[in-house]
């Protein structure tokens, strides 16, 4: 499973409608990239954004 040694984070910011709709979705990170810039994917449905790393908290509640 993917998931098992993840950290999971939080999607954190709504300023605009397309972020809106991924704020509290919980992800965890795919690749860290250059420029503060990573690859998430949402464990609700698979889909995958390239992201801001400001963006995201860590989430620390049980996810069962």
């Amino acid at each position: 499973n993917l998931y098992l040694l993840k950290t999971f984070y939080k999607f954190n910011w709504s300023n605009n409608p397309k972020r809106a709709t991924m704020k509290n979705r919980i992800c965890i990170v795919i690749v860290r990239g250059k420029m503060n810039s990573c690859l998430i994917e949402f464990i609700d449905n698979g889909q995958r954004e390239c992201v801001s790393r400001n963006s995201l908290r860590k989430h620390f509640k049980n996810l069962k």
